[in-house]
């Protein structure tokens, strides 16, 4: 058998380990990180072609840097009353609305961007926060090393190959 037909033999066999939920909590991790580089590169780029002004784009990535610490923040409070199940979709919903919010119904200037920068930010920080704990949920001790570094792998590869293909057919 060829080396790699083994390795690929072998990563199944080791991902049959994970109970359901946590196969489903990596395909929807795939999901997220094939899309999210995608909602980075759009919301940069029409930035961009709106303004022109390099600090627009600064000030948008700031605010979502700042933004992702709150929203770890509000997702600890939270959790205290309300299931986590909502509010994983919420940071979904929260990450995708700052761009369909700056595209279609805001002119963009300075205090705007500022706030769809942490809305964004709020976002990302609640879905990292809640998937971090869905994984600690979803994995016993002996999974827990090989499902993070299946998560890092989806992360890496989407990180890679999804503005690589973006760009291509942009192009």
């Amino acid at each position: 058998m060829p080396m790699n037909l083994k390795f690929i033999t072998n990563q199944k066999e080791a991902f049959a380990v994970f109970n359901p939920d946590a196969k489903d909590l990596l395909r929807l991790n795939l999901m997220y990180h094939m899309v999210f580089p995608i909602i980075m590169i759009f919301v940069q780029a029409y930035l961009w072609g709106d303004t022109k002004d390099p600090k627009i784009n600064i000030i948008y990535t700031l605010g979502s840097f700042g933004g992702n610490y709150l929203g770890y923040l509000i997702n600890a409070f939270l959790l205290r009353k309300i299931s986590i199940k909502p509010l994983f979709y919420i940071g979904l919903i929260l990450s995708v609305l700052p761009m369909v919010l700056i595209v279609y119904f805001v002119e963009v200037n300075i205090s705007s961007i500022v706030w769809y920068g942490l809305l964004f930010g709020i976002g990302t920080g609640m879905y990292y926060s809640c998937r971090n704990f869905l994984s600690y949920l979803v994995t016993n001790e002996e999974s827990r090393n090989f499902f993070a570094g299946m998560e890092q792998f989806i992360i890496i590869i989407s990180n890679f190959i999804t503005p690589f293909l973006f760009g291509f057919v942009i192009i």
